[in-house]
């Protein structure tokens, strides 16, 4: 034998003496063995592979990655090697040159299981989860009773939420080794997400055995109880978890839906504001946080969390309709519409995002494409029964009246104890002209319990539109969970009053709506006042000067100069429900509200029939005498931001046949005209616009005590004329606010008014002849 046959003979049998030594864990000497290879052949490929892979094992990555590259410089085919490199590069952190070098040790050799599980978990580690399962599920065909292939795929099944590959593969590593401890914590995981939890109980209490103080196994424990209904049991588990190791994320996340659960909202919340104050940037804290939040009605800081989520996680469709449920319940509706869009991006079968956006739309008004939105919906969910009546709704608005009863008739029917759906449909048939129908609907509506805040204080409304004003001003209350409401400052400055004890104790009774409803509830303040209480009134700034002169006032507090402290606090909508107010014992006297005697001095000269003074400019006026004339002030539209104002307005060209009557002079009442009026206006000759010189309400109102009669939509000078006693005449849309009940030409609330009502939706037509014939034998009767 040469020499070097002899060389090579030795240094094979010192790299097997090394061998010996790195399988039985003896590293340093193992790593004496190669280094005097290396010694006597600085370029042995095997010995610099092995000593690299020994530095690994020591935690030496720095020297064990460089031996391991000169190992491969030297022998390029070498899948072994590569493999240790691309496991060393991992363990630095530098993900993708090790899923290079993993994925040349394939190459080189395509059929070895345990090179294909490496790569396989260095891809699901880089966030490459299809590359991952394809290699896993390799190593799995080539090597079945490869454990660690199984289990590793078992876990990529789990997280993936695939439940019976992650059975199959657990299953088949415990029967290959049934004592592992991770195979028996994972298969309890698997069995779990498949819908088994008292099996899942069962294999997690054999692996918690092996090892009682596993926060993975017990935490996984606590869910299993939880789905088993044995909530107790699961906060007990969770709280163990805890006691050992406070920090473990897991546990508190689902701690706190346990205790959500068995109904402790706060306690719930508190966990998973923990959970995000020690871990912000994990997904899933955010969301529970955020869903928490949300639950509570805490909608802006919902919606920080919900952006949080998103930002984290912007592939994740939930994150995104979190945002738009929040940023639509605090009524950024554009923003809403956007956030449900970028859900549809991502997930464009997703139902209850076409849904949500279809309500979005409607409120932003653009009714075709919410029609187009919820019947996209209702493609992919033809069950969802809120968004067919959200559909029927749209129609309505839309004009498309049997179309709109046709899908609230299919809502009732698949949903016959739902109040919405027989909501719908009594609006409907309202809008259709068949009240008779519409009011069975809506009693029907009435008598069904409703579903969530939004829909008790639409049935609250229901019920006063069939007059029950105790109940429905009951059920109207939970307007207050609305984050638009609830933010309201003064209702957490002090205790409501609820129509108890209040003698000789201040209260704040304040606006919350718009101005129409202040003057309507005005009425209410007297009683106040005759029950003992002082009563300090905040109302719109525009309307103070009027409401200072309502009987009982003690202070008048306008809102833009803030309110003083107060014992009790009521809003003016709120006090019919305090007094116990029926239909029958409502107080409607008028005039309650007294124009201050200056401001009728200057309007009754300002109105005066003689032709204007010189200079003034305002009006203009035909020559002849128009003492005997009747005058008549108009309010043909309100304010945009009205969530009815499409059916309530009405341009004013529309009024020409009322306009026309012969023996009136028109007066203009009301605060704002739209631009597209303005032209119109200029156009008509006679009609008076003072507005010029209408500073608020008081104004207005001493305006209207120089005029015989007053016309108007449903806005706020329709409610002035009535509490000023004035004659008014209110044109109604066919489905009418509350407060107008149904087929009545009278209103309880204002002696002095007469209704004109739609016979079918959008028929204003058929109510400004009948106007303007009223108005024509009125005005003959005078001249």
């Amino acid at each position: 034998m040469s020499d070097s046959a002899v060389e090579e003979a030795d240094l094979a049998a010192i790299l097997r003496s090394g061998l010996a030594h790195h399988g039985a864990g003896r590293l340093d000497d193992a790593y004496a063995c190669y280094a005097s290879v290396l010694e006597r052949d600085p370029l042995n490929p095997d010995a610099l592979h092995l000593a690299g892979a020994v530095r690994l094992s020591q935690g030496a990555t720095g020297e064990g990655v460089a031996r391991i590259w000169e190992a491969v410089g030297q022998l390029p085919v070498f899948p072994q090697a590569w493999n240790s490199l691309g496991l060393g590069l991992k363990a630095q952190g530098r993900l993708e040159p090790a899923i290079a070098c993993l994925e040349r040790a394939v190459e080189q050799a395509p059929e070895d299981a345990p090179l294909l599980c490496n790569l396989g978990g260095a891809l699901w580690d880089a966030g490459r989860t299809g590359e991952a399962t394809d290699a896993l599920r390799r190593a799995c065909a080539l090597a079945p009773d490869m454990v660690e292939a199984q289990v590793a795929l078992g876990r990529v099944a789990l997280a993936l939420g695939q439940g019976g590959e992650a059975l199959a593969c657990y299953n088949a590593a415990l029967a290959l080794q049934p004592g592992r401890l991770e195979t028996l914590a994972g298969l309890g995981a698997a069995l779990l997400l498949a819908g088994d939890p008292v099996a899942a109980e069962a294999m997690l209490r054999r692996a918690g055995a092996a090892a009682p103080d596993d926060p993975g196994i017990g935490t996984d424990l606590g869910r299993a109880l939880q789905a088993q209904g044995r909530v107790d049991e699961a906060i007990a588990a969770f709280g163990a978890v805890l006691a050992r190791l406070p920090d473990h994320l897991p546990a508190r996340l689902h701690l706190g839906f346990a205790l959500q659960a068995r109904g402790e909202a706060l306690a719930a919340l508190d966990c998973f504001r923990a959970a995000v104050a020690a871990a912000p940037a994990l997904p899933p804290a955010q969301m529970a946080l955020a869903v928490a939040l949300a639950g509570q009605g805490l909608w802006p800081e919902a919606l920080a969390s919900f952006d949080a989520a998103a930002a984290l996680r912007p592939d994740d469709p939930a994150a995104h309709m979190g945002r738009a449920s929040a940023l639509q319940m605090l009524e950024r509706r554009a923003e809403a519409a956007e956030a449900c869009r970028a859900a549809l991006a991502l997930q464009p079968g997703l139902a209850e995002a076409h849904a949500s956006l279809g309500v979005i739309l409607q409120e932003l008004g653009e009714l075709e494409a919410a029609v187009a939105s919820h019947r996209q919906a209702l493609t992919l969910r033809p069950d969802l029964v809120d968004e067919r009546c959200s559909l029927s709704h749209a129609l309505r608005d839309l004009g498309a009246l049997d179309e709109a009863a046709a899908q609230a008739r299919i809502a009732v029917s698949q949903r016959p104890g739902k109040g919405f759906a027989h909501a719908s449909l009594g609006f409907a048939l309202l809008a259709q002209g068949h009240v008779d129908e519409a009011e069975a609907s809506l009693r029907m509506a009435a008598s069904l319990p409703a579903e969530g805040p939004e829909q008790r204080t639409s049935a609250g409304m229901i019920r006063l539109l069939l007059g029950d004003l105790p109940g429905g001003f009951a059920d109207y209350e939970a307007r207050w969970l609305r984050p638009s409401m609830a933010a309201n400052p003064i209702r957490s400055a002090g205790p409501a009053w609820d129509g108890g004890q209040i003698a000789g104790r201040s209260i704040l009774v304040y606006c919350e709506q718009g101005l129409g409803d202040s003057i309507q509830f005005l009425r209410f303040v007297p009683e106040v006042a005759a029950r003992g209480g002082r009563v300090l009134l905040a109302v719109q700034p525009e309307l103070a000067a009027l409401a200072a002169s309502v009987p009982g006032v003690a202070q008048i507090c306008p809102l833009d100069q803030g309110v003083p402290a107060f014992d009790l606090h009521c809003p003016l909508v709120g006090l019919p429900l305090a007094l116990g107010t029926t239909l029958d014992t409502l107080p409607a006297e008028t005039p309650y509200l007294t124009v201050p005697a200056n401001r009728l001095a200057a309007w009754a000269d300002r109105l005066r029939p003689a032709p204007a003074p010189a200079g003034l400019g305002l009006f203009r006026r035909q020559g002849a005498d128009r003492s005997r004339y009747l005058r008549v002030g108009l309010a043909w539209s309100g304010s945009r931001d009205h969530g009815n104002d499409r059916n309530r307005s009405l341009p004013l060209h529309r009024l020409a046949g009322v306009l026309a009557a012969p023996g009136c002079t028109f007066h203009v009442v009301q605060k704002d005209v739209r631009e597209a009026d303005m032209r119109a206006l200029g156009q008509i000759e006679g009609l008076v616009d003072p507005r010029g010189l209408v500073g608020d309400l008081a104004d207005t109102a001493a305006i209207m005590q120089q005029l015989d009669l007053v016309i108007s939509v449903d806005t706020a000078p329709a409610h002035l004329a009535g509490a000023l006693g004035r004659p008014v005449w209110v044109l109604l849309p066919a489905v009418p606010d509350w407060r107008w009940l149904l087929r009545r030409a009278d209103s309880p609330w204002y002696p002095s008014a007469r209704l004109f009502r739609q016979k079918q939706a959008g028929d204003w037509d058929g109510v400004l002849a009948e106007v303007a014939a009223a108005l024509a034998e009125l005005a003959s009767a005078r001249l």
